[in-house]
């Protein structure tokens, strides 16, 4: 595996990159790459003053056998008169650029389909002099499912990250040759199977955590004292007794315009903020593990980021999770898969 430092050149009009140095002796490296959301990476090598120049924050890096693109951030010199001079550079993939916009102005979204949701919420969010240079959308997947919410001063990769995670679909920007692609995809379920029975499981942890459970919620909307316009939503069979947790969500930043909005299209986007809220408050499966990636399924070829996979661990703890995370580690000790494997308890 080689490491190619892109130079990238930010106008107005386009976003061009090409490469400028290559990477092949380093310390360490770790490669985070997640399904709903921005990944990262950590780079510890020797200093190299000519390669300096090229490590420069906004330039771009990329790997040889992997499409996804990381932004330089953050670079740090140590220098060591025992353990001699390195560098340390950082930064948060392609995707993390939606995070450098918020909603703005007040957008009300009605829509059929979750992807094309999002679209709607990128093109009126990156117009004009927002507008990031080069990037295209390819909104082909399609997850049919009424989408009717207003959103104001949000941070717009997390609203967009939180639609995915709702409707269970990632999101991935790559490279291509007018710029940079942002498109949206579904993880495979297939009969990957982790266990210490196929000797593919090396160490593993189990988390089932209730603590942050909420069940119902309180959605408070425009008005003042009782004449506040309140709707309760709540998930499955959850109104009463020990099942019933309550959350007061203030969702005063969704407004009729005035009465534009009609009082029950209104009630249905509290229900909407409701439905988002309580999906933050859900009880959570998670394994964390690190498997043996090149014995009988091997990364890549059979799994994926976004695959729906079975693990078992020695105490016949059995879960259907989704790969939600992938770190890869190289080191003085190897190369390393450590998968997030986490499935909602709805």
């Amino acid at each position: 595996m080689e490491l190619y430092v892109l130079g990238v050149n930010y106008s107005a009009e386009a976003t061009t990159y090409e490469p400028v140095a290559v990477i092949d002796t380093f310390k360490s490296l770790i490669w985070t790459k997640r399904f709903f959301t921005y990944g990262d990476f950590e780079l510890y090598l020797p200093a190299d003053k000519e390669l300096l120049t090229y490590l420069k924050p906004r330039n771009w890096l990329i790997r040889d056998d992997d499409p996804s693109v990381m932004i330089i951030e953050n670079i740090t010199v140590e220098t060591n008169i025992e353990n001699g001079d390195y560098f340390i550079v950082s930064g948060r993939s392609l995707e993390s650029i939606l995070g450098y916009r918020v909603i703005i102005p007040q957008i009300t979204i009605n829509e059929s389909d979750a992807v094309q949701a999002i679209k709607t919420l990128i093109v009126e969010n990156t117009s004009s002099n927002r507008v990031f240079p080069s990037m295209t959308i390819d909104d082909s997947l399609q997850v049919p499912d009424t989408i009717s919410t207003q959103f104001t001063g949000q941070n717009l990769l997390s609203v967009i990250s939180d639609i995915c995670m709702k409707y269970g679909f990632g999101l991935k920007m790559e490279l291509s040759s007018e710029g940079f692609t942002l498109s949206f995809y579904e993880g495979v379920e297939g009969e990957v199977i982790f266990s210490p029975e196929f000797d593919n499981l090396v160490n593993s942890k189990y988390v089932s955590d209730l603590s942050n459970y909420a069940s119902y919620a309180y959605v408070a909307g425009e008005g003042e004292g009782t004449n506040r316009k309140i709707n309760n939503t709540y998930f499955g069979n959850t109104k009463s007794g020990f099942a019933r947790r309550e959350i007061f969500v203030d969702a005063k930043d969704i407004s009729s315009n005035d009465g534009e909005i009609p009082l029950n299209d209104y009630m249905q986007l509290l229900q909407a903020r409701g439905v988002e809220k309580l999906a933050e408050h859900q009880a959570t499966k998670a394994f964390e593990a690190e498997i043996e990636s090149t014995i009988n399924f091997v990364y890549k070829q059979d799994w994926n980021l976004g695959d729906i996979v079975t693990i078992t661990n020695e105490y016949g703890i059995t879960a259907t999770p989704r790969i939600v995370e992938i770190i890869e580690s190289w080191d003085d000790n190897g190369y390393s898969v450590i998968p997030t494997l986490e499935e909602l308890e709805v």
